[in-house]
């Protein structure tokens, strides 16, 4: 008996940390951070080819729906660790990876809906 808790105890401690995303959080983060480095790719690819890119409202668009996506799980708990990272950490690379590749209203978006609730004075 002894043996098993002993096992048990050592199976329990292998693995990432707690906080995990649930699994169905994690798809979501996942989706939205595909959709986030897709639409910076494609800044990049249209920002060589041109000064001013004709296309970027739409890429500003489908970025800002991932942000949102990602957002969505973030306020559920934005110490969740996802692949090593707390989610916290995740927000934080990604705006600056969307204002890296020239998408700053993504960027914005996403600060706007990760920022702590504002608490009125009175």
């Amino acid at each position: 008996m002894a043996g098993a808790l002993a096992l048990g105890a050592a199976l329990g401690a292998c693995g990432a940390p707690p906080p995990q995303v649930p699994v169905a959080e994690a798809n979501r983060v996942a989706s939205a951070l595909a959709g986030i480095a897709a639409a910076c790719g494609e800044s990049y690819q249209q920002h060589a080819f041109s000064a001013r890119p004709a296309g970027l409202a739409r890429l500003e668009v489908a970025a800002r729906s991932r942000v949102e996506e990602l957002a969505r799980v973030y306020v559920q708990n934005p110490d969740w660790i996802y692949q090593g990272e707390t989610l916290r950490q995740v927000v934080a690379l990604s705006v600056s990876y969307l204002r890296q590749c020239r998408l700053p209203q993504a960027a914005t978006a996403l600060v706007t809906r990760t920022a702590p609730p504002r608490v009125s004075a009175g």
